[in-house]
């Protein structure tokens, strides 16, 4: 990958941005491990004026940490459910998620995004302002 500013998942997401063909571009973490079904299932959902979607993960744990990681995401997710219920665009987390191609690139993708760790949050405001 050519050098950017951007550092870490963002750079990858970005260098992938870029070589993507699809109106869709699916997101997962470099450790994240997704159901065989899950391009199937999440592009079941997709409606016209949808930019973003997001799923549910799953945390193994392993350990303290990964017991208490696993339970502050089962929070933030029912949490998400709730908002995104109401209508309201909570967050929308990068180990599951995908945005439209063409809202990204309009919004100048993240090399012109401003955030300082959260790419996902910035993907989020992406399509919040299309």
């Amino acid at each position: 990958m050519p050098d950017t500013q951007l550092e870490a998942k963002a750079r990858g997401v970005a260098w992938g941005m870029k070589h993507a063909t699809g109106d869709w571009v699916f997101i997962t973490d470099a450790d994240g491990e997704v159901h065989p079904q899950w391009l199937l299932h999440s592009t079941s959902v997709i409606q016209e004026n949808t930019g973003m979607i997001g799923g549910a993960i799953a945390v193994n744990p392993d350990g303290f940490q990964g017991k208490l990681e696993r339970a502050t995401w089962a929070f933030v997710q029912m949490f998400n459910l709730g908002m995104s219920g109401w209508g309201v665009p909570f967050a929308c987390v990068g180990p599951n998620m995908a945005i439209r191609r063409d809202i990204y690139e309009q919004a100048g993708g993240l090399e012109n995004a401003e955030f300082c760790i959260a790419e996902d949050l910035a993907l989020l405001k992406m399509v919040e302002n299309a």
